[in-house]
């Protein structure tokens, strides 16, 4: 794993700030819900200190609560990597971002369009966490419904410290 929550920030030197959390993807689709379930735990632990969304894919109207926010930390479920693992990584706009926009955005596509519209640079991270089942349902597969409250951990502990 690239970093927990709070080494990624804490590197960056910053504590503290307006925070949003972004867990996107299909929860109908088994793990691709990952996202929307960290997210939903996050806001329980976070309270009224975070401004929590779960979104079915990154649009160019999140541009605006993303200009809002210090600090943006979105969370999707990806293909590849080891199950029951995640990553953490800092994000940020590219110097020269792509020319296309559509419906679907990636998150650094959508720092490039806060940055380009709004005038706003806010502090993110990419949460990953590989899946390894994609089918329809409800329920995440074992191995990464084991690993979501170790996610949410290490970002409570993290925010719990920014905020103290």
């Amino acid at each position: 794993m690239p970093g927990t929550v709070a080494s990624q920030f804490n590197k960056r030197g910053r504590s503290g700030g307006r925070l949003l959390v972004i867990g996107f993807g299909n929860p109908l689709r088994a793990d691709d819900g990952v996202g929307w379930q960290i997210a939903d735990q996050i806001a329980k632990a976070a309270g009224n200190s975070a401004n929590v969304l779960a979104v079915h894919q990154l649009t160019p109207e999140l541009a605006e609560p993303i200009s809002d926010a210090d600090f943006v930390v979105f969370i999707d479920a990806c293909y590849e990597g080891e199950p029951a693992s995640w990553t953490c990584e800092t994000i940020r706009p590219e110097a020269s971002p792509s020319e296309t926009f559509s419906h679907y955005c990636t998150p650094v596509d959508l720092l490039n369009y806060t940055s380009a519209v709004f005038n706003a640079k806010p502090r993110a991270l990419l949460i990953s966490v590989p899946g390894c089942l994609f089918d329809y349902g409800e329920e995440l597969s074992p191995s990464v419904a084991a690993i979501v409250p170790e996610v949410v951990a290490s970002f409570s502990d993290w925010w719990n410290a920014c905020t103290e």
